[in-house]
């Protein structure tokens, strides 16, 4: 694939600009793309991709398309097809037919699954139940299917929705009733995972009109962390943050590849950040908070040098009860998660500054920057200069 006249590779990105995840996708690809002196033209919806978009990129000599909006008509998928430009899709698999494509996507199985180990550590609940998108879309069957095979491994079978609509009618109303009637209908206390949050506005709203209190009655965890709806919901709504930005920037990364003809692979799966934990979820167990405050603190004070003996100084409480409600809560020791915290410092040093490992180990807490060093590739198997290098 040749570059542009003037030297820089013409890459048209059709991202849906209307939403949040869109929106971070771009600064994801930008990330990349900034790097690498690229010229972007952006799509912003749908109605912008059209045929005749596609046939002019082609005409201009584009040198790639990353698209992350679904089209109106068939006609732009086809085309796409057709063309012999490299293609990167976010989440769209029918414009990954050929050779020269790649699909990115957020491990949506993965997500699944946190937001079931989420609600399964704030308590005893006497239910589980999942909500998916209304489309039944990939990214919501593979959210329920992890969310179904955590659960699986504690013998907790969780409650499904169904909704009568087959798609997004113009009248609600028969998905409303039937949603209030299923919550009603869960054993209380109950956790409810949302295929993602503006969903999850449906579900609080049926808990409204049903009289279900939340999080007492019913505790609601969404996906996406679009914080003008979490913050803004009664109560605010707990929510699982995908890497929308990582997707975009492997998006571009991959996008390079396929037109420098490199090899890559088909498929890239980018994993979840965390939980946002906000009212919606307020933990029930007083072990919890336990946790919660050694979260906080190692958070606070890892890459200041603590150590466990300073986290249980903090909360109070017998080393061995801390050990033990940590471990069962988060499954990890809290050794292991002041060294994650510190690690994960390193790593945004390492990759937004021009730090040397010496000064980038002394403001995360290591005395030795050698023995940072060895922590670092025995647990990512590359080393700290070769990582940088990468991002």
């Amino acid at each position: 694939m040749q570059k542009s006249k003037r030297g820089l590779r013409k890459v048209l990105v059709a991202l849906w600009m209307n939403g949040m995840p869109g929106r971070t996708h771009l600064t994801g690809v930008f990330r990349y793309a900034n790097k690498r002196g690229w010229d972007i033209h952006i799509l912003q919806n749908a109605s912008e991709l059209t045929p005749e978009i596609v046939r002019n990129a082609e005409k201009d000599d584009t040198d790639g398309f990353i698209i992350g909006i679904r089209p109106d008509n068939d006609a732009v998928v086809q085309m796409i097809e057709k063309s012999h430009m490299p293609v990167v899709s976010i989440d769209i698999p029918e414009y990954c037919r050929r050779p020269s494509s790649i699909l990115v996507r957020n491990d949506d199985r993965a997500i699944g699954m946190m937001g079931a180990q989420h609600l399964l550590s704030l308590g005893n609940f006497n239910s589980f139940g999942f909500v998916p998108d209304l489309r039944n879309r990939m990214w919501s069957v593979d959210r329920q299917a992890g969310f179904v095979e955590l659960l699986a491994k504690y013998k907790r079978v969780p409650h499904v929705y169904a909704s009568p609509l087959q798609d997004v009618e113009p009248d609600r109303s028969a998905d409303r009733t039937a949603l209030v009637q299923w919550l009603k209908a869960l054993p209380k206390p109950a956790s409810v995972m949302v295929a993602w949050d503006t969903r999850a506005m449906d579900v609080m709203n049926a808990c409204r009109i049903a009289r279900l209190k939340i999080p007492e009655q019913i505790a609601i965890l969404g996906v996406d962390d679009d914080e003008l709806l979490c913050e803004n919901a009664s109560p605010p709504l707990s929510s699982i943050k995908p890497d929308f930005s990582e997707v975009g920037f492997r998006a571009a990364e991959a996008l390079d590849a396929l037109m420098s003809r490199r090899h890559f692979a088909s498929v890239i799966f980018c994993d979840p950040i965390s939980v946002t934990e906000r009212e919606s979820t307020k933990s029930i167990s007083p072990a919890v908070h336990l946790v919660n405050r050694a979260l906080a603190y190692i958070k606070s004070n890892a890459c200041k040098g603590a150590r466990t003996s300073d986290v249980v100084r903090h909360l109070g409480v017998s080393r061995r009860l801390a050990d033990l409600r940590f471990r069962e809560i988060q499954g990890r020791s809290m050794g292991m998660a002041l060294e994650e915290e510190r690690l994960a410092e390193v790593k945004r040093l390492l990759s937004s500054t021009n730090r040397s490992i010496r000064r980038i180990a002394a403001a995360c807490g290591y005395a030795n920057p050698n023995r940072l060093s060895h922590i670092f590739t025995q647990r990512y198997g590359i080393s700290m200069s070769a990582w940088r290098k990468s991002r």
